[in-house]
This record gives C-alpha cells, sequence and structure tokens, in this order.
C-alpha cells in the first residue's frame, strides 16, 4: 500500500456516513500516520432518516461514534 502525501486532510460529505463509506479507509490511513483530520458534513441528517422518520440526531450520533472509532473525532456541521 502506498502511503498518502503529508499534511491535514478535509472530508467533505453530503450527508453523515458518506465520509465513512466513501473513504473511510483513506481517513483511517492518514491518522495513522499522524496526520490532521478534518470533516465537513453538508446536512445533519441522511435521507433514510428523514424517510424512516428518524430524529435527525440519529444519524449525526451515528457519525461522531464512527469518527470516535476511526479517531478523527466529531465533524463540523456546515
Amino acid at each position: 500500500m502506498s502511503t498518502p502525501d503529508a499534511g491535514p486532510v478535509l472530508a467533505l460529505a453530503a450527508y453523515p456516513g458518506d465520509e465513512v463509506f466513501g473513504c473511510g479507509g483513506t481517513l483511517a490511513l492518514h491518522i495513522a500516520q499522524g496526520q490532521q483530520v478534518e470533516v465537513l458534513l453538508a446536512a445533519r441528517t441522511d435521507a433514510r432518516g428523514i424517510e424512516a422518520g428518524e430524529a435527525p440526531s440519529a444519524a449525526l450520533d451515528a457519525c461522531r461514534a464512527a469518527g470516535a472509532c476511526l479517531g478523527y473525532g466529531a465533524p463540523r456541521l456546515w
């Protein structure tokens, strides 16, 4: 596996969870190499949560838990 370039990383995601499904492995690799990673979300809930009538915070709670597991912490909300 090649080493990603050094430097801070910003992941932009439309919905909570997109950052994990889209590039979670790459984010974890950057974190494992000691690089700063920030995640910025454009929406506070996912389409599934809206359709299922779930509270918007459920999607954010799952996103925060994923951030804690991967090591980038809580995402920022746009």
